[in-house]
């Protein structure tokens, strides 16, 4: 029995243009399309505000109804703020719905390039029913536009 000893084949090391041509052209897509929105803030900006301002307006339904009495609703084009009613027709703010996280009042600033729509005032009763006459429609827009209701009946606050 006769053993033959060859030489290995030569290992290959690197890559072929082919391969890098590709990498390259796939880095240069993800540098044009993809990389600047992950540096701008204004579309999680306006998420972000969005989710707030529904959260303070289904918040001061709540406080309505386990307190049995009148919430102020304010909506302005940079703002949203929950409030007590100071007067029985509830015309005017009295002291501010507090956050249970933070123990301020219960508000959130538009952040910048963020605006909502329309300007409006409404109120919650102790039965969680909105002083609206119809549906109410707020939309907050930036480099997104997402918008809420808030049902007149029932008050119901969804997407």
């Amino acid at each position: 029995m006769e053993i033959v000893l060859t030489d290995p084949p030569p290992a290959v090391h690197g890559f072929s243009l082919v391969e890098l041509v590709m990498v390259m052209v796939i880095l240069g897509i993800l540098a044009a399309v993809a990389i600047p929105r992950f540096f701008d803030r204004i579309t999680f900006d306006t998420v972000g505000f969005y989710d707030q301002a529904q959260g303070i307006v289904r918040f001061a339904q709540k406080v309505a109804v386990a307190q049995r009495t009148s919430v102020r609703v304010d909506v302005s084009a940079g703002a949203v703020q929950a409030c007590y009613c100071a007067t029985p027709a509830c015309a005017a703010c009295g002291a501010a719905v507090l956050d249970p996280l933070t123990g301020n009042a219960l508000s959130a600033t538009a952040p910048a390039g963020v605006a909502l729509a329309p300007v409006a005032d409404f109120s919650f009763n102790g039965l969680g029913r909105s002083s609206l006459a119809s549906a109410l429609a707020v939309t907050v827009t930036g480099d997104a536009v997402k918008t809420f209701y808030v049902e007149p009946e029932t008050g119901y606050v969804h997407p």
